[in-house]
C-alpha cells in the first residue's frame, strides 16, 4: 500500500509540474502578446493626420493566409486608429479559390507596381518578413507565424499555424468586435485563412492557438459567403491540362507522367501564366491516388519552370526534397507542401524556332523525371 501511495504521490508531483510549465508558457505568450499590442498601438497612434497612410505588404502570389492576415490588418487601422491603408502584393492571384476569396469578400489589393514609398508613412509586412516581402524598405512591423528571422525591431514571429491567428489575437487585445456584416466578411478572411493554412486544423503546426482562434471565429463568419469560397468553381481549363497529364501515345503508354513505387511524376507541358494555378491543383489531386505518398507536377510558364510537391509521407522533409531537386534559392516548402519557381536562363522558350522549343522541351523533362525518381529512391 505505502509504495501505491508514493507511485501516487510522483504521478501527482509530475503532473503539477507540467500543468505549472504549461501556466508558466502561458503566461509568457500572454505577455509577448500584450508587447506586441503596446507596440503596434505607439506606432500607429503617432499619425495624427488624416493624410497619413499605412502599406500593408504579403509576400508573392498571396494565399487565404496573407490576404486574410492583411485584410484583417486593414480593418484593424481603421476601426482602432481611422488610419486608410492599402494591401500591395507581388506575382499573381491566380487560383480560383483565391480568386473566388476576393471577389466574394471584396478584397482590394493593389499590384506592388503601382506602389509609391512617399505616398504611405507606415509600413506593415505579414505573413513573411521584409526579407520575402514583396517590399522591403523602411518596414515598421512584422508579423509571420513561419520560422523566419527578422531585423525589424518591432516584430511578431511565432511559429503557429496560421499568420490569421496572429491577427486575430490582435484583435482580441485591442478589444474590437466583429460587429455588422463588414466586420463578418473580415471574420470570414481570417477564419479561411487559418483553415486553408492548417489544413483544416489537422497539419502538424496547428496549435491550440490556432484551435482558438478558429473556434471564436466561427461566431462570427458569414457562412454562405465561406461554402461559396470553399465549393470554388473549377475553370474549364485545368480539365484540358489534366487531359495533357494523362495523355497517352500511340502504344497507349503515359507521355507526361511516371510512377515509381509511391511517387508520381508529372508534367502539363508549356502553359501561360494566367493558368499556372493548375500545378498545385493537379499535385494535390494525384497525390490522392491509391498507392502515392508524393506527386510532383511541373510545367514551363514563361521564362519559368513550375512545380508543386504534395506529400503525406510524414518521414519526407518536402522542404529538403525540393531543394536538392530544384535549388535551394529556388524552392521550399513546409509539412507535405512545396513549391519551385525556377529561372530557365539560356533555355528559355522566348525567341526559340519551335523545332528547338520541342528539344528543349524533351530535355527538360526527361531530365526532372530521371532526377525527381532518383532522388525520391534515396540516391
Amino acid at each position: 500500500m505505502e509504495i501505491l501511495i508514493d507511485m501516487a504521490k510522483r504521478k501527482t508531483t509530475t503532473r503539477t509540474k507540467k500543468e505549472n510549465i504549461k501556466e508558466e508558457s502561458e503566461e509568457v505568450e500572454d505577455i509577448l502578446k500584450e508587447c506586441f499590442k503596446d507596440s503596434f498601438v505607439e506606432v500607429f497612434s503617432s499619425l495624427k493626420s488624416s493624410k497619413d497612410r499605412v502599406a500593408i505588404f504579403t509576400h508573392d502570389t498571396p494565399d487565404p493566409d496573407a490576404m486574410g492576415g492583411a485584410r484583417a490588418l486593414q480593418w484593424i487601422l481603421m476601426k482602432k486608429f481611422k488610419l486608410q491603408s492599402q494591401i500591395f502584393y507581388s506575382g499573381d492571384i491566380s487560383h480560383p479559390q483565391n480568386k473566388t476569396m476576393v471577389n466574394i469578400l471584396d478584397l482590394h489589393l493593389q499590384p506592388i507596381e503601382e506602389y509609391k514609398h512617399e505616398d504611405f508613412q507606415k509600413r506593415i509586412v505579414v505573413d513573411c518578413t521584409e526579407k520575402n516581402s514583396s517590399y522591403s524598405k523602411d518596414i515598421d512591423i512584422v508579423l509571420d507565424h513561419h520560422r523566419s528571422i527578422s531585423s525589424v525591431p518591432i516584430s511578431q514571429i511565432i511559429h503557429v499555424g496560421s499568420v490569421c491567428t496572429l491577427v486575430w489575437e490582435l484583435v482580441n487585445k485591442l478589444d474590437l468586435n466583429f460587429d455588422d456584416e463588414l466586420d463578418q466578411d473580415v471574420a470570414t478572411a481570417l477564419f479561411l485563412g487559418i483553415r486553408v493554412d492548417t489544413l483544416e486544423l489537422i497539419s502538424e503546426n496547428t496549435t491550440d492557438r490556432d484551435f482558438e482562434a478558429f473556434k471564436s471565429l466561427s461566431h462570427n463568419i458569414n457562412r454562405k459567403k465561406l461554402a461559396s469560397i470553399i465549393d470554388y468553381s473549377l475553370p474549364t481549363y485545368f480539365f484540358e491540362l489534366e487531359k495533357e497529364l494523362n495523355k497517352l501515345d500511340q502504344e497507349g503508354e503515359s507521355v507526361n507522367q511516371i510512377t515509381d513505387g509511391s511517387c508520381f511524376v508529372g508534367t502539363i507541358g508549356v502553359t501561360t501564366p494566367n493558368r499556372r494555378d493548375a500545378i498545385p491543383m493537379l499535385a494535390d489531386k494525384t497525390v490522392r491516388m491509391e498507392g502515392i505518398e508524393t506527386s510532383i507536377v511541373f510545367g514551363i510558364v514563361g521564362d519559368n519552370l513550375v512545380a508543386s510537391i504534395r506529400s503525406h509521407n510524414t518521414s519526407l522533409d518536402v522542404n529538403s526534397f525540393a531543394k536538392t531537386i530544384f535549388g535551394k534559392d529556388f524552392s521550399g516548402g513546409k509539412l507535405g507542401s512545396a513549391g519551385a519557381n525556377v529561372p530557365l536562363g539560356i533555355l528559355s522558350f522566348n525567341d526559340s524556332p519551335e523545332e528547338v522549343k520541342s528539344i528543349i522541351w524533351e530535355a527538360i523533362k526527361a531530365k526532372l523525371f530521371y532526377k525527381v525518381i532518383h532522388v525520391a529512391s534515396g540516391n
